[in-house]
């Protein structure tokens, strides 16, 4: 399967949460700002590969160029400061959206097996994303998402009569140690929380 697609988007809104001020005078607050214009274009590919009796493999790959066309951009000022900040302003134009990675992909390999009286089924999945900003608005070193690259894998058992199904599993198993979200105030603070690290276990589904 393939896609490719082509957007001009115009008076996008973008929330924003700001903080002025500084020490017993930091103010924090939301507001809904627009972006004049911006282009997002893509492709995306899928494929899925059945080589033999019991054995899936499918891949996907997608690359995304989202970047804004016009776009002054304007902390907002304490209320004592004038209105006019167009000396301030930041032209974005040419700079890439919020949660918009150029590149992403996945690879997933299943494969299920006759194991004793029942069957067995292995399955293996990596995913790839390449660095983003979140949720700021202007790209600084800080804001950025670094790129991801995760491996999750299980094996699971299920009896030919049903019922249950007992299965091992690990999440991140090579302990990639990356961070998930990131919140950047220019000029005042940052926020960062990180991601799970590796994490493995036993489950046991039962169906009734």
């Amino acid at each position: 399967n393939g896609a490719a697609f082509y957007t001009k988007y115009k008076d996008m809104q973008l929330a924003q949460i700001y903080f002025i001020g500084s020490d017993e005078d930091l103010v924090q607050g939301n507001t809904i700002i627009n972006a004049a214009s911006s282009t997002i274009k893509g492709v995306e590919l899928e494929v899925t590969v059945m080589p033999t009796d019991g054995l899936t493999l499918s891949a996907s790959l997608a690359f995304l160029d989202a970047t804004y066309d016009e776009f002054l951009f304007a902390l907002p000022q304490p209320d004592d400061t004038p209105d006019d900040t167009s000396d301030d302003a930041l032209d974005l134009s040419g700079k890439r959206l919020q949660n918009a990675p150029k590149f992403a992909g996945t690879f997933n390999a299943e494969y299920k097996f006759p194991a004793g009286t029942g069957e067995g089924r292995f399955n293996f999945q990596y995913a790839y994303q390449s660095e983003k900003l979140l949720t700021s608005i202007i790209d600084t070193p800080r804001a950025r998402i670094q790129p991801i690259k995760l491996v999750n894998a299980n094996l699971d058992w299920k009896p030919g009569s049903g019922g249950y199904t007992v299965g091992l599993w690990a999440k991140n198993l090579f302990d990639e140690r990356y961070i998930n979200s990131v919140f950047d105030a220019p000029g005042t603070l940052g926020l960062t929380n990180y991601a799970p690290p590796r994490e493995f276990g036993l489950s046991v589904k039962v169906e009734f």
